[in-house]
């Protein structure tokens, strides 16, 4: 039986004891054919089955972020290596080594089918998905699931991710859905904001403290905006910046920062010509010194290649870089003098555990934390979702409806983030 997603978003409501699931789902696929360009064709596949310790979910609502556009260009590794390997490490009952990939890893939505009654989660039950996946028999995930030679980031580096009417993943997966929260702003922060939060409020980054001055690159982006209200409830002070003054405002607006600093009007090119621009650097340190009393202690970093260099220098003698990622490039090079004469360091860290992404949801639920969405797409034109991330450059946060109709996918306006061009 195949149903269309109107058809399931009418037959299937969260709450349920029971459902009927369709043998086959929509979802939106790259195949060996697609792979190299930022279009996911739409077709029907088998819904998977799942093993003891999985859920199948219905999904509501998905969020994009890079994952997704790596996973469709297939770089900087084949998608579709990524699951052969899967294949040597995973026993589940539903293969993830197929000629099509569903990626998306971040979702909302609720469980239809569970592998074990032996959880505490229901049929019916309202969830959010975090990204990391491991198998519960892995021992070493007991001292930290990220440190597990076998942890993926579900929906990259595993099959059955959110862009499909059902997805799949592990119990230890599973995060309750904030009532306060539509289900659209529901799937746009797992992803960044459990990212965030273990690189600054967990021992595995740099659990940072009250009166400590954070440099944070992409302050408006969802990475950014994660890490300016985790600084907020320690008592942390965030040093966001951004591209243009529209952000910097918004965020001076919405998340009560009184001054941001614009890469762009204050000409903090760190490159000229090939070679590292020593001048930029000292510009920012400048402005740190002059509007922000000083070099700052901890760096929140994740362009890489573009500005790496520039957080090592202007950060304080002792100080600490966290780093998540390198949109700007993965080759990087810095003055290595900067690093160890002044007892810096640099730490690296890839998502959360379960805990740590708990904690994260946590503060969602007692509205400490606010998710904010720029853009919302229906599941047919999810190819011009990715365009649009891919135009915002990461800001903001692009979601795709999938099952959630229009009536279901109103976001606050206080969480609406309209991102103007560069």
């Amino acid at each position: 039986m195949t149903m269309s997603i109107r058809n399931l978003s009418e037959t299937l409501k969260p709450g349920q004891s029971k459902y009927e699931v369709p043998e086959t789902m929509p979802a939106r696929v790259v195949t060996k054919n697609t792979l190299g360009s930022l279009s996911l064709t739409q077709m029907n596949v088998p819904v998977p089955e799942i093993g003891a310790d999985e859920a199948l979910i219905a999904v509501k609502a998905a969020g994009i972020n890079f994952n997704t556009i790596w996973t469709a260009y297939g770089k900087p590794v084949n998608t579709f290596d990524f699951l052969k390997r899967l294949k040597l490490t995973s026993n589940p009952a539903a293969v993830h080594n197929l000629d099509y990939h569903i990626p998306g890893s971040d979702a909302s939505g609720f469980i239809v089918k569970l592998g074990t009654e032996d959880t505490k989660w229901k049929l019916g039950d309202s969830i959010v998905a975090n990204c990391n996946w491991h198998r519960n028999e892995d021992v070493e995930i007991y001292n930290d699931a990220m440190i597990s030679s076998e942890q993926k980031i579900w929906g990259y580096e595993t099959n059955y991710g959110s862009l499909a009417a059902f997805c799949v993943v592990k119990l230890h997966q599973l995060m309750p859905k904030p009532t306060h929260l539509s289900w659209v702003e529901s799937a746009s922060y797992s992803l960044v904001l459990c990212t965030a939060y273990r690189m600054l409020m967990s021992d595995n980054g740099i659990r940072i403290k009250a009166g400590d001055n954070v440099l944070i690159w992409g302050g408006a982006g969802g990475l950014g905006m994660s890490a300016i209200q985790l600084c907020q409830t320690v008592g942390a002070n965030p040093i966001a910046v951004v591209s243009d003054d529209t952000k910097g405002e918004f965020l001076c607006d919405k998340l009560g920062l009184t001054d941001y600093i614009n890469r762009k009007t204050e000409g903090l090119e760190f490159w000229k010509d090939g070679e590292h621009n020593l001048l930029a650097w000292r510009k920012l340190q400048s402005i740190l010194k002059k509007r922000f009393g000083g070099p700052v202690d901890v760096v929140f970093e994740h362009p890489g290649r573009d500005t790496m260099a520039a957080s090592i220098y202007a950060l304080r003698k002792g100080g600490k870089i966290v780093t998540c990622a390198a949109t700007s490039g993965y080759d990087i090079s810095y003055d290595h003098r900067y690093l160890w004469m002044d007892s810096k360091s640099i730490i690296g860290c890839h998502f959360a555990n379960p805990y740590e992404s708990k904690k994260a949801n946590d503060l969602v639920i007692s509205g400490k934390i606010r998710p904010f969405v720029s853009s919302i797409y229906p599941f047919e034109k999810t190819d011009s979702a990715l365009e649009q991330f891919v135009e915002n450059g990461g800001f903001g946060k692009v979601v795709v409806t999938v099952l959630a109709d229009e009536s279901e996918s109103d976001v606050s306006s206080n969480n609406f983030f309209e991102v103007k061009g560069e």
